[in-house]
């Protein structure tokens, strides 16, 4: 039996954090005109809110406050649920953990202390904030959840919203349970990676959100059996290190979703992310209908803009969940469902091709444990892999984004994997890392996060970090991969590159230079720059053959620099491990902004074309042509929303094509013959 989720793609949720202390809030709420919006929007899933971060309940709760305006009338959020199911919509439950302005109020034991003393509410902040390792505040939130499933009818989903840590948090029962757990008297404040303990209780903190995620999902299905949960993972991506928003809050989710903002790129790396680490498809990319975040109530997104956000992740066939947020007054915008419904309405035409495998040639590997730099330099997991995705995407070399925790046999699906600044990464991850590429895979990565893989993949180790903020690569030949860089005037970064002892095997492919003196000394060279002057034998690049397969390291992360000449070094290297003849689908003259997305599946092959540098005003890409490989001999070729027919050839195991001018998306079908499905 097929689960609600897994034919659902246009989802909404209406905020509503609404305190009641005027008798206007919340007053012209009206279910029937929320349902009617609801359809304007073409809507198959519809969140609504039982609960909110203000704590108010929308129901009649025992335990708890429902918000003033439902007192005389206390089934109106009911009735929403039931027109919502009469409409043929499902309903998911929304539920705010951690943040509860009233429980705080109300209960001040359960707060989380920001300080020793206070929490952020008491220092004047809006949001109150509940502790997960207070045991009555999770005994509360089970009460709330009984009184749910006794109240609504069966509901398809609960959605909690918040599952991390929002501060590092000194309340009496986290350092209770810390002297418990670690048997260390006090609790770290200061985040330090050179500290073991630092280290334990960072894991801690990991540990306890994921088991407070998992111990509210096993009670929501105790009491609602048959329901889906999912926890808002867009911290994952999001949130700093301190947010503990790990694979082990994934792992209490029947799927994978999050409200994210942003521009289009950060949008393609969270919707390969959320993609690679739910456990079942689609997973849910929640947009948000404001300009900016919601801070901005009145001032909507352009119908362009919309659209290109939802067409970005139908183009990755996930599940576009729109956020907006409810008048204090009650009342929703027309206007805005309207413009949703005909950005939905482009949307649709996809849904019969969300199907299939994506085709990838490079993983980029990113550590929701590794968003920190261990000497300080900034740079971490996080910031490299969202540049390197926006490197590949520009170059359209097809790449997905591999989390951590994947098997060697789910890395060995790429040809190439690229970790920048990593780490965070366990032994069970450097096991299937180090396996990958003694099996004939090839890995790229940089930084000194990862102390134990240098020393496995290139038997290296660092020796020093000199204090020089700015230092070079200086290249070892003359190779191409170099572009206009020597060994005279070397690849510069502004980071502390740290020296290295490497394997007699391995290749030295470039070696640090130091500028002439210490930048911000005030002694100098040229007094407006920090030249090069001081050469050392210390690798800056590293490349080593490793069983079947290559791994090429560089002390510092090329991707990130704001030269397009050494971001080319970047690509060059990429291109030593992934030679272009390799990739499955190619598209040299296609523009930089145009994301391509292709997948397979047993009848065919579809291909998005997206602009990723789509703003307000509408604008057209240029066509362009592309190769995908194919092992059959295609029936047609043809654009999906209109059925436009495409000319093509099919040479050598690959279909070649021509798009046409591009308007914002397109999704193009390679359809295979019946009798040549594969």
């Amino acid at each position: 039996m097929k689960q609600w989720y897994e034919t659902s793609y246009r989802r909404n949720l209406v905020d509503m954090h609404i305190e009641d202390w005027d008798d206007t809030f919340l007053s012209k709420f009206s279910p029937e005109d929320y349902f009617e919006n609801l359809k304007r929007a073409h809507t198959q899933s519809a969140m609504l809110y039982l609960q909110s971060h203000v704590g108010y309940c929308y129901y009649p709760t025992a335990v708890g406050k429902m918000h003033r305006a439902f007192e005389g009338r206390p089934d109106a959020m009911r009735r929403l649920v039931d027109l919502c199911h009469a409409g043929g919509m499902d309903v998911i439950g929304y539920y705010s953990l951690i943040f509860n302005t009233w429980a705080e109020r109300e209960h001040p034991t359960w707060r989380m202390l920001e300080t020793d003393t206070q929490s952020r509410y008491e220092q004047g902040r809006r949001f109150g904030l509940c502790c997960p390792n207070n045991r009555e505040y999770v005994s509360f939130v089970k009460a709330q959840l009984r009184e749910i499933a006794d109240y609504f009818p069966p509901l398809e989903g609960m959605f909690y919203d918040m599952t991390y840590w929002p501060v590092m948090c000194r309340c009496p029962a986290c350092r209770k349970r810390w002297t418990e757990e670690s048997g260390e008297a006090e609790m770290p404040t200061v985040p330090n990676w050179s500290s073991d303990i630092w280290k334990r209780y960072y894991r801690m903190r990991c540990r306890w959100i994921a088991e407070f995620a998992r111990e509210i999902t096993d009670y929501t299905k105790q009491v609602m059996p048959g329901i889906t949960v999912e926890h808002n993972y867009a911290n994952s991506v999001a949130g700093d290190l301190s947010v503990c928003s790990t694979e082990a809050v994934a792992d209490a989710c029947d799927y994978i979703g999050g409200d994210l903002y942003g521009e289009l790129r950060a949008h393609s790396f969270s919707a390969k992310y959320f993609r690679a680490v739910t456990k079942h498809l689609p997973f849910e990319h929640m947009v948000c209908r404001v300009e900016g975040d919601l801070s901005r109530h009145t001032v909507s997104k352009s119908q362009n803009r919309l659209d290109a956000e939802i067409l970005l992740i139908a183009a990755h066939h996930g599940a576009s969940l729109v956020i907006d947020a409810m008048d204090p007054v009650g009342t929703l915008d027309e206007r805005v469902y309207r413009r949703i419904g005909r950005a939905m309405e482009r949307e649709m035409l996809y849904e019969p091709y969300f199907r299939g495998k994506m085709l990838t040639d490079v993983g980029v590997l990113y550590a929701t444990t590794g968003k920190y730099n261990p000497i300080g330099e900034n740079f971490d997991s996080k910031s490299c892999s969202l540049a390197v995705s926006a490197i590949l995407s520009a170059e359209h070399i097809p790449y997905g984004v591999v989390p951590r925790g994947t098997p060697t046999e789910r890395l060995a699906e790429y040809a190439c994997i690229a970790a920048g600044g990593i780490a965070g990464l366990d032994d069970a991850d450097r096991d299937a890392i180090e396996a990958y590429v003694r099996g004939g895979g090839a890995f790229l990565f940089n930084g000194i996060g990862e102390p134990a893989l240098l020393s496995r993949l290139l038997g290296a180790e660092v020796t020093e970090v000199p204090p020089h903020r700015f230092t070079y690569l200086s290249p070892t030949s003359d190779s191409p991969l170099w572009g206009e860089f020597n060994a005279d005037y070397p690849i510069p970064m502004p980071y502390r590159q740290p020296t290295v002892r490497a394997a007699e095997d391995c290749e030295v492919l470039a070696r640090l230079t130091l500028p002439y003196t210490v930048p911000g000394e005030r002694r100098f060279a040229s007094i407006h720059s920090n030249p090069p002057g001081v050469r050392t034998e210390s690798p800056a690049i590293l490349s080593r053959r490793l069983g079947k397969g290559r791994v090429i390291w560089t002390a510092l992360p090329l991707e990130l620099s704001e030269s397009a000449a050494v971001r080319a070094c970047f690509v060059r290297l990429l291109r030593e491990l992934l030679p272009i003849t390799a990739q499955q689908v190619l598209a040299p003259d296609a523009p930089r902004a145009a994301e391509l997305v292709t997948f397979r599946d047993g009848e065919g092959i579809s291909i998005s074309v997206l602009d990723l540098d789509a703003g307000d005003e509408a604008r057209t890409l240029p066509a362009f042509d592309l190769s995908v490989a194919c092992p059959v001999c295609p029936k047609r070729v043809f654009r999906i929303a209109d059925g436009t027919p495409v000319a093509f050839a099919w040479q050598g195991g690959r279909v070649t094509l021509r798009t046409l001018p591009t308007d914002l998306f397109a999704m193009y079908r390679i359809e295979f013959r019946k009798d040549e499905n594969t």
